[in-house]
């Protein structure tokens, strides 16, 4: 395994066009369906994270300028894919966990969850 992790800002600009919702969902329908998600997650830390992203509803924090894209939004898509499905959890625990740690800016957040939702829109 590297150590050697590579700037998410490097990505900066081009994100944007690789995510399309399959929804538009408000602010509370938003908060629903995440914790709903949340309570499936077993680790601390990403519950955390997790709980860190519902209150940013209220602020700019998931809001990646760069990309124009609003990380919330490609978050509430893989809560809604994995809702009833058997997608292996602990693979996207793993990443939100990663985000804590390493990428936890606007930026960050969206390509980690970009990341997750290319592994998993197609199951």
């Amino acid at each position: 395994m590297s150590n050697n992790f590579r700037d998410v800002h490097t990505f900066d600009g081009t994100l944007g066009r690789h995510f399309t919702p399959t929804k538009s969902f408000t602010k509370d329908e938003k908060k629903e369906v995440i914790i709903k998600f949340c309570e499936k997650l077993q680790h601390q830390l990403a519950k955390d994270m997790i709980h860190l992203i519902v209150n940013d509803l209220d602020t700019e924090n998931n809001i990646d300028r760069s990309n124009n894209l609003d990380s919330s939004d490609v978050l509430v898509e893989i809560c809604s894919k994995v809702d009833g499905s058997d997608i292996d959890m602990s693979f996207i625990e793993e990443q939100i966990i990663d985000i804590a740690l390493l990428g936890p800016c606007p930026e960050g957040r969206s390509t980690r969850f970009l990341q997750i939702w290319q592994a998993i829109k197609d199951c």
